[in-house]
């Protein structure tokens, strides 16, 4: 699930990200009756430096929300050299939200989140880590405070009881083609998975699905999916339903519900006295 080297400069143009995208998957085949099914992770790393593009290819600039301020870049080291970079969401004080994939079975809990942008991003170091029993889902603890003047809701009652529900996704990879310091947005219609197949047997996977040519990026794994504001979903992953087409070009992708973790993130959070979600 791991993809890219860290790289001395992490300024790609277009070309070089999708080639780094594809390389950088780990695809799965696992095949349910009459369907082909492949699920790429986009885990990324690249953190040399600070990021200096946010990602989605072919998103458009989120403007300043509880929600769009909450996405960080969270950058965890795996040996001197290398790193993984991945997507978060500061949903308390000391507590970022991001995918199992980008911490799981790295040795040493270290590295940064960074928070803002430009002039205004700070860097606030990791303290450790907890990974959900179910689901593609981690909470990342820091060191301090990441200093936002609020932090978005958990949604907690199934949003996507609904067939199609609309949401927004954001993704602050370095792969991406916002090289402005802005964060890049893209609306998606998500809908419970309609499938059984290795990365969606349990009860805890929606689908969500973007309309080409905006697409996610390796390095955007853990970002928020929200609804209405809340974070409803974080991502795992893209997925196609066809094993002639890489999954990174399908324009769909795989997320786990908060919902699903709401339970065991409250008792993680709560070791914590400054450790809870705003409702």
């Amino acid at each position: 699930m791991i993809g890219n080297r860290w790289r001395r400069s992490n300024r790609l143009n277009s070309a070089d990200a999708r080639e780094q995208c594809v390389r950088a998957r780990t695809v799965s085949t696992a095949k349910p009756a009459g369907t082909a099914v492949a699920a790429a992770v986009t885990a990324g790393l690249l953190f040399a430096g600070t990021p200096n593009a946010a990602a989605l290819v072919g998103g458009e600039a989120a403007a300043p929300s509880v929600a769009a301020d909450s996405v960080v870049s969270i950058m965890v080291r795996t040996s001197p050299h290398t790193g993984n970079f991945c997507t978060g969401t500061a949903v308390a004080p000391q507590w970022v939200m991001t995918a199992a994939h980008c911490v799981r079975d790295i040795p040493l809990q270290f590295g940064e989140v960074e928070v803002g942008f430009g002039q205004d991003s700070r860097r606030v170091p990791i303290e450790s880590w907890e990974i959900a029993p179910t689901g593609d889902v981690a909470l990342i603890h820091l060191a301090d405070d990441a200093g936002l003047p609020e932090y978005p809701a958990m949604e907690r009652r199934q949003a996507f009881s609904e067939p199609e529900t609309a949401g927004t996704v954001y993704g602050r990879s370095p792969l991406g083609d916002v090289a402005d310091g802005t964060l890049p947005m893209a609306t998606v219609t998500a809908s419970m998975c309609p499938v059984k197949y290795q990365q969606c047997v349990r009860e805890d996977s929606v689908l969500a699905r973007m309309e080409r040519p905006a697409a996610l990026q390796v390095g955007d794994s853990g970002g928020p999916l929200f609804i209405d504001g809340q974070l409803a979903a974080v991502f795992s992953g893209a997925v196609a339903f066809d094993d002639n087409a890489a999954p990174e070009e399908s324009g769909y992708y795989l997320y786990t519900t908060t919902s699903s973790v709401a339970q065991w993130a409250d008792g993680v959070m709560e070791q914590e006295p400054s450790a809870a979600f705003v409702e």
